[in-house]
């Protein structure tokens, strides 16, 4: 993996992350409230290595529109093995 740096110090790859929820998911949004969602993302960046940036409850296709790093994805780990992982325990 290439790692970009700024100024002299090391930065961690950003990723777009949009969701959509199934009904389960909105009913889970519905009966929790958003802030749990928001709760639960990060916690699950957090378990990633990395952080949430910003994330942003949508309408339409999209639900979710989040921006987060993560210092764990590299050539033998994919972005989609760390975010959906958490995302589907939640």
């Amino acid at each position: 993996m290439v790692t970009d740096t700024v100024g002299g110090s090391k930065t961690m790859p950003k990723y777009l992350l949009e969701v959509s929820y199934t009904l389960e998911g909105v009913k889970g949004v519905v009966a929790k409230g958003g802030t749990a969602r928001k709760v639960a993302a990060q916690a699950a960046a957090k378990s990633a290595g990395g952080k949430m940036d910003v994330f942003y409850f949508a309408l339409g296709k999209t639900d979710v529109f989040a921006i987060a790093e993560s210092s764990k994805v590299g050539r033998s780990r994919s972005p989609a093995t760390i975010w959906l992982k958490p995302a589907s325990a939640t």
